[in-house]
């Protein structure tokens, strides 16, 4: 079901618009456990070149990521995030929840998600509940550990 594009494979195309896809996008640039410790990708010590940076203050962290998000919103550049910026992020994540919708439903490939469809995956749950096969879901049904529970009446 998480392939949306039908290639045997969950890949760049197949995340959530704007999430990890991005971070794909840029490269996977997130912090390693290591780099976190103050150690460097290759290994030495960081603490030389930090000290030359400056100090990594929350404040500076805090300014740096709200920088970068303010910079992803603001499609035209003009300083301002108004509805002319958002709009096509909105549109991308519907087209992206519509396409998982219908990956999910649409059990034909039709392009169209029938009651029948769209009803699938609860009457298989309640076909693998109903142990009897007598159409009503009763205690002697639920597995052991969940039987006199009251949970059916």
């Amino acid at each position: 079901m998480r392939d949306l594009d039908g290639d045997g494979r969950i890949g760049v195309d197949d995340l959530p618009p704007r999430t990890a896809r991005e971070r794909a996008a840029a490269g996977g640039a997130i912090a390693t456990r290591t780099q976190t410790q103050g150690q460097a990708k290759d290994g030495k010590e960081a603490g030389k070149d930090a000290k030359e940076r400056g100090r990594f203050t929350p404040a500076s962290a805090c300014s740096a990521a709200s920088d970068r998000q303010f910079g992803r919103l603001d499609k035209n550049g003009d300083g301002f995030i108004d509805a002319k910026d958002l709009e096509p992020l909105a549109a991308e994540r519907v087209a992206f929840a519509s396409k998982r919708f219908f990956r999910r439903f649409d059990a034909d490939g039709d392009g169209k998600v029938t009651k029948d469809e769209f009803n699938r995956f609860a009457k298989e749950r309640f076909a693998d509940l109903d142990v009897d096969g007598d159409g009503r879901i009763t205690d002697a049904d639920l597995p052991p550990m969940m039987r006199g529970r009251g949970i059916l009446k």
